[in-house]
Protein backbone atom coordinates (compact mmCIF):
# COMPACT_ATOMS: atom_id res chain seq x y z
CA UNK A 1 0.00 0.00 0.00
CA UNK A 2 1.56 3.50 -0.43
CA UNK A 3 0.96 6.16 1.27
CA UNK A 4 0.30 9.67 0.59
CA UNK A 5 0.07 12.82 2.76
CA UNK A 6 -1.23 16.14 1.20
CA UNK A 7 0.56 18.23 3.54
CA UNK A 8 3.93 15.91 2.62
CA UNK A 9 3.05 16.33 -1.15
CA UNK A 10 3.05 20.29 -0.87
CA UNK A 11 6.09 20.79 1.27
CA UNK A 12 7.80 18.39 -0.83
CA UNK A 13 6.37 20.48 -4.05
CA UNK A 14 8.62 24.01 -2.44
CA UNK A 15 12.05 21.74 -1.93
CA UNK A 16 14.72 22.96 -3.91
CA UNK A 17 12.86 26.30 -4.90
CA UNK A 18 15.27 28.04 -7.28
CA UNK A 19 13.62 31.50 -6.19
CA UNK A 20 13.57 33.06 -2.81
CA UNK A 21 9.91 32.47 -0.61
CA UNK A 22 8.34 35.80 -1.75
CA UNK A 23 6.51 35.99 1.87
CA UNK A 24 9.48 35.01 4.17
CA UNK A 25 8.24 34.74 8.13
CA UNK A 26 8.49 37.91 10.23
CA UNK A 27 8.01 39.67 13.60
CA UNK A 28 4.20 41.44 13.30
CA UNK A 29 4.45 44.98 13.36
CA UNK A 30 1.11 46.29 14.45
CA UNK A 31 0.46 49.97 14.98
CA UNK A 32 -3.10 50.35 16.50
CA UNK A 33 -4.39 52.36 19.26
CA UNK A 34 -7.64 49.70 19.39
CA UNK A 35 -6.90 46.55 21.30
CA UNK A 36 -6.52 43.38 19.70
CA UNK A 37 -8.40 40.38 20.44
CA UNK A 38 -6.48 36.86 19.28
CA UNK A 39 -8.51 33.91 20.35
CA UNK A 40 -7.90 29.94 20.50
CA UNK A 41 -9.31 26.47 21.56
CA UNK A 42 -6.48 24.82 24.32
CA UNK A 43 -7.30 21.57 21.79
CA UNK A 44 -7.00 23.06 18.51
CA UNK A 45 -4.89 21.11 16.37
CA UNK A 46 -4.40 22.83 13.59
CA UNK A 47 -3.22 26.25 14.99
CA UNK A 48 -1.89 25.34 18.42
CA UNK A 49 -3.09 27.76 21.36
CA UNK A 50 1.02 28.48 21.75
CA UNK A 51 0.50 29.80 17.99
CA UNK A 52 -1.50 32.99 19.40
CA UNK A 53 0.48 33.46 22.84
CA UNK A 54 3.17 34.04 20.31
CA UNK A 55 1.09 35.78 17.81
CA UNK A 56 -0.42 38.06 21.07
CA UNK A 57 3.25 38.46 22.33
CA UNK A 58 4.60 40.40 18.98
CA UNK A 59 1.55 42.34 19.37
CA UNK A 60 2.83 43.86 22.59
CA UNK A 61 0.40 45.75 25.22
CA UNK A 62 -2.35 45.99 23.11
CA UNK A 63 -3.53 42.27 22.73
CA UNK A 64 -5.77 40.80 24.83
CA UNK A 65 -6.22 36.46 24.91
CA UNK A 66 -9.52 34.90 24.74
CA UNK A 67 -8.93 30.88 25.32
CA UNK A 68 -11.71 28.50 24.40
CA UNK A 69 -11.04 25.72 27.01
CA UNK A 70 -12.63 23.32 24.77
CA UNK A 71 -11.85 21.83 21.08
CA UNK A 72 -12.36 22.66 17.76
CA UNK A 73 -10.64 24.97 15.10
CA UNK A 74 -12.59 28.15 15.59
CA UNK A 75 -13.85 29.79 18.78
CA UNK A 76 -16.86 32.13 17.46
CA UNK A 77 -19.77 29.55 17.95
CA UNK A 78 -18.10 27.29 20.46
CA UNK A 79 -19.57 28.55 23.69
CA UNK A 80 -21.80 31.34 24.57
CA UNK A 81 -19.11 32.84 26.67
CA UNK A 82 -16.76 32.77 23.54
CA UNK A 83 -19.22 34.35 21.58
CA UNK A 84 -20.48 37.06 23.78
CA UNK A 85 -16.61 38.22 24.17
CA UNK A 86 -16.03 38.25 20.48
CA UNK A 87 -19.55 39.90 20.03
CA UNK A 88 -18.67 42.85 22.91
CA UNK A 89 -15.13 43.47 20.78
CA UNK A 90 -16.69 43.67 17.45
CA UNK A 91 -19.74 45.52 18.43
CA UNK A 92 -18.24 48.16 20.99
CA UNK A 93 -14.44 47.46 21.31
CA UNK A 94 -14.89 45.90 24.87
CA UNK A 95 -12.11 43.67 25.77
CA UNK A 96 -11.82 41.89 29.11
CA UNK A 97 -8.12 41.58 30.66
CA UNK A 98 -5.83 40.01 28.91
CA UNK A 99 -6.19 35.59 29.36
CA UNK A 100 -9.77 35.89 29.56
CA UNK A 101 -10.73 32.01 29.94
CA UNK A 102 -14.66 30.47 28.13
CA UNK A 103 -14.97 27.04 29.40
CA UNK A 104 -15.54 24.51 26.75
CA UNK A 105 -18.70 22.85 25.80
CA UNK A 106 -19.21 19.35 24.60
CA UNK A 107 -20.67 19.24 21.41
CA UNK A 108 -24.12 18.14 20.81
Amino acid sequence: MRYSAPALGRVAGCLGQPMPVPNPRHRLRVGTAAPILPASSLNDAATGCRWTLSTAGQIGAKARVLTYEGSGHTVYGRSAGAVGAVDRYLISRSVAADGVRCPGVRPS
